[in-house]
């Protein structure tokens, strides 16, 4: 990444520096520390969204090369890392590729049976805190919990949501989205449209709206939005819908 910054930094400083030349014909050279200091900051705001943007395709799309390389033991070829870092830079291959090897190596030996456990709870009738805790307990014994934290908020925040007890259920669906971002995988869409239903239904609007960027960011379908644009108008259109009592999905 320090390869990309430094470029970034070269052409905002070309771009005031030309900037600045002419501006100072306007203001005079007295002021030039002020008129500088106003050009870096306005070009920074422009330029830093393109840079970003770029640098995140760049990103991703090391990231899906190589998942699609591993082979069944979820092992990365060597050649295949060097191969990506040389086209889209070393942190872009390297952390990617650092935290698949961490997962090959450290899985816990029931990880696979307690995840399914838990999901499964998702849908249970009769699911309490109680049996949540209970099951989080066996989880920390068996080296599973930590790797999966995100997991038990969630289910505390489905037992919270069935007795539509909004309030509690938001803390946890709110502690499950942060920690969930990176590592739930196939389970984010109903992650993510639990969260924003409870944002709505407890009117936590900039919660909301964050939730549908990170879904938009992440292609996620959001319910009552959908293929419809994420103008602000369409998300509060959404945000309403969501927030009504007779809206409720018993499936999870």
């Amino acid at each position: 990444i320090r390869t990309e910054i430094n470029e970034y930094m070269s052409q905002l400083n070309e771009e005031v520096a030309s900037r600045l030349a002419h501006h100072l014909v306007e203001v005079g050279t007295d002021k030039r520390g002020q008129a500088e200091a106003f050009e870096r900051v306005e070009l920074g705001i422009k330029m830093a969204p393109d840079f970003w943007a770029f640098f995140e395709s760049k990103r991703h799309n090391a990231s899906e090369l190589l998942l699609s390389h591993r082979d069944d033991n979820g092992h990365l070829p060597h050649d295949v890392v060097q191969w990506i870092e040389s086209h889209y830079g070393a942190y872009a291959a390297r952390v990617r590729s650092d935290g698949i090897s961490r997962w090959r190596i450290d899985k816990p030996e029931l990880f696979d049976h307690y995840l399914q456990r838990a999901l499964a709870m998702r849908n249970g009738s009769g699911v309490t805190l109680s049996a949540v805790e209970t099951l989080h307990a066996e989880m920390k014994s068996a080296g599973v919990a930590e790797r999966l934290p995100w997991l038990v908020h969630w289910l505390k925040g489905i037992v919270c949501y069935r007795k539509e007890d909004y309030d509690s259920a938001s803390s946890h669906y709110a502690t499950a989205f942060q920690l969930a971002k990176y590592s739930a995988g196939d389970l984010q869409y109903s992650l993510v449209n639990q969260y924003l239903e409870v944002m709505a239904k407890t009117k936590q609007w900039r919660r909301f709206k964050q939730g549908v960027r990170w879904a938009n960011y992440l292609d996620i379908p959001v319910r009552w939005l959908r293929d419809k644009e994420p103008t602000e108008e369409n998300i509060r259109s959404s945000y309403g819908i969501l927030g009504l009592e007779k809206i409720h999905y018993f499936q999870m």
